[in-house]
Formats: structure tokens, C-alpha cells, sequence
């Protein structure tokens, strides 16, 4: 399911109430053998206030768009997609298709926990999402990551070529990369002046 946000939504959300997250921790003295000095220490956790210009609009609370975003992005939609195709089966109906795609982190993580090679863990769980939840596509990404690694290579050789022979004004470095859309949008909204450094390549889950 592919979703465009509109990138001219101006409707910010005003927070409802103050995102409080108790991640702050007052550092003291830690005696070594001593247990109640560090249980101490995990007691004075105190919350901190995030205002809305710390916000990285992670779980789409800042536009209607983003908001959307979310919504058809997350279990709830899956579990509703999933219980949806199982009427229409029983109506006689085809099924709406369902694609998967599996981060090598996710294989990685799974193989390590039941101890098995990354490849049976992406099997087994190609086996679960086709066999249990009737997902009709099931997409590794690990080729999409060596995609997006080529094209970030690319890119860095070429601005480096453009910086040594021509200076900083034809290719500004060095050159930033991250897949992760969390640090795009921080960079974007907290520092600016970094997105002239950005790699324009994209992520892995972009180019699927």
C-alpha cells in the first residue's frame, strides 16, 4: 500500500497535552558491591518536557498527513487488512494482496534468538507471513540496501572529485547518509543548514 503525503499541509497540530518521558536520571556516587546505590540512582528517574520544537513528528502527530501516515502504516491496519481478507474469502471473494518486506536487521535479530542461520530465520519467517497471514509477496531488502550503499558511493566520489577541483561552492562536504527517516527530519527541522550535505540517494525502504 503506497501512501503520498501532501507536502503542502500546513495544519500543525497544537499537543493536547505536554509529552512527558521519564528518561532523565540524576547521576550520584556509585559504591562498587553496593546494590542500593545503584537501585538509587534508577529511583530518581525524573520526566522531562519535550515541547513541539523537539519533536521529530516520529508517530505523526504534527499533520493530518503525517497522522494518515501512521495510521496505514501500523499493526492496526495489518490486523484489519488481515480480518478483511478473511471475509472476503468467505464470501467467495479474492483476497486483497498483501506485500511484506524484511529488514536484514529483523532476520539478524531473529536468527541470533533461536539460533539459526539468518537465512533459515528469513525462511521460517517467509513461511509464517505466506502460510499463517496469507501475505501474497515477501520481499528481502538486503538488496535494496546494497543499492542505496552503491549509490551513496557514487555520490560521495563524484561531490569528492567536484570539492578537490573546484572547492566547496560546487559540492559541499562532506557528505551526509542515513536511512533512517527519523534523522532526515530532525536534521531538516533542527539543523538546515546540514541538508545541502544530505546524500540524495534513497533509503533501502524507499526503493522498494
Amino acid at each position: 500500500m503506497a501512501v503520498k503525503l501532501d507536502t503542502s499541509a500546513t495544519d500543525f497540530l497544537a499537543p493536547a497535552e505536554n509529552c512527558i518521558k521519564p528518561v532523565q536520571t540524576k547521576r550520584k556516587a556509585v559504591k562498587v558491591g553496593d546494590p542500593e546505590s545503584i537501585l538509587d540512582e534508577v529511583a530518581l528517574k525524573e520526566a522531562v518536557k519535550v515541547s513541539l520544537n523537539d519533536c521529530l513528528a516520529c508517530s505523526g502527530c504534527v499533520t493530518t498527513a503525517e497522522s494518515i501516515l501512521v495510521q496505514l502504516q501500523s499493526t492496526e491496519e495489518v490486523y484489519k487488512q488481515l480480518a478483511e481478507n478473511k471475509e472476503r474469502v468467505s464470501r467467495g471473494e479474492a483476497p486483497h494482496k498483501m506485500v511484506a518486506s524484511i529488514a536484514p536487521q529483523a532476520c539478524a535479530s531473529l536468527a541470533a534468538y533461536f539460533r539459526c542461520s539468518v537465512i533459515e530465520a528469513f525462511q521460517k519467517l517467509t513461511w509464517v507471513l505466506q502460510n499463517r497471514l496469507s501475505v501474497s509477496v515477501v520481499i528481502d531488502t538486503v538488496w535494496a540496501q546494497n543499492i542505496s550503499l552503491l549509490e551513496t558511493s557514487r555520490e560521495f566520489v563524484a561531490n569528492y572529485q567536484k570539492y578537490k577541483a573546484q572547492g566547496a561552492t560546487a559540492a559541499p562536504m562532506p557528505l551526509l547518509a542515513s536511512a533512517c527517516p527519523g534523522w532526515i527530519c530532525y536534521a531538516e527541522k533542527t539543523h538546515p543548514e546540514f541538508i545541502p550535505l544530505i546524500s540524495t540517494a534513497k533509503s533501502p525502504q524507499a526503493i522498494v
